[in-house]
């Protein structure tokens, strides 16, 4: 995946967009796999997902793509496709206690 300092630049662009941006430090190869519709990304990859019923995803690969793709998202272009089995799961790292803790997007 990308490094947080690689992703500052486009978290910050997009921050009052509605977005929020995760960087996987060390996912489980079956959960990359799930993400990026079967097949793990030979180089970081961007993977925005819409929930509910039918979960989707829109993916691109490339540091350099990742603000194309944003931008297409906002202007209603992405193209979004469905997960093959359902949007994957996969385990919190964080404990009971670093949740009871929460962050400093809590209220």
């Amino acid at each position: 995946g990308a490094a947080p300092d690689e992703l500052a630049p486009v978290a910050a662009k997009y921050a009052r967009e509605g977005f929020a941006f995760v960087s996987l430090a060390s996912p489980p190869d079956e959960l990359v796999a799930a993400l990026n519709g079967g097949t793990p990304p030979t180089e970081p990859a961007l993977v925005i997902v819409k929930g509910g019923r039918r979960p989707r995803a829109a993916r691109v690969a490339g540091l350099a793509s990742f603000d194309s793709l944003l931008d297409d998202v906002l202007g209603g272009g992405a193209k979004f496709d469905k997960f093959a089995d359902g949007l994957p799961a996969w385990v919190s790292a964080s404990t009971a206690e670093d949740d009871a803790a929460g962050d400093e997007y809590d209220l």
